[in-house]
């Protein structure tokens, strides 16, 4: 192990992933529950306040894109990686539909064969 390799989880370089983690839980399971809870369940009593709570969890999604945003600015190869796998995706996907038709045609025969 590397001595300047930390060695715990209570460390400063893991705060940004945590806050992304209770971010996320936050903006998952939270905020509709206490949007559930307050307005949901009462027939809208307090329609104002459940309202500035998504509004808040609404930037706090927006902050998060910024960040990745901000982060593929810095790293453009990040860019060249996706566009790469959006490529692939493409002649993969082509070669799995060629795949399902010829398994139909092959059910389809076998099944006019049976018969």
């Amino acid at each position: 192990m590397n001595q300047h390799e930390p060695t715990n989880i209570s460390g400063t370089y893991l705060v940004p992933h945590r806050n992304e983690v209770s971010m996320m839980v936050l903006e998952t399971w939270l905020i509709p529950l206490v949007s559930l809870l307050s307005g949901g369940m009462n027939g809208g009593t307090d329609v104002a306040r459940s309202a500035s709570i998504l509004r808040i969890a609404r930037v706090m999604r927006v902050l998060r894109t910024a960040r990745v945003a901000k982060l593929v600015r810095y790293m453009p190869e990040l860019i060249i990686l996706l566009k790469g796998m959006m490529i692939a995706f493409r002649s993969v996907s082509l070669v799995l539909d060629m795949l399902y038709f010829s398994m139909f045609l092959l059910i389809v025969s076998r099944r006019g064969l049976a018969e």
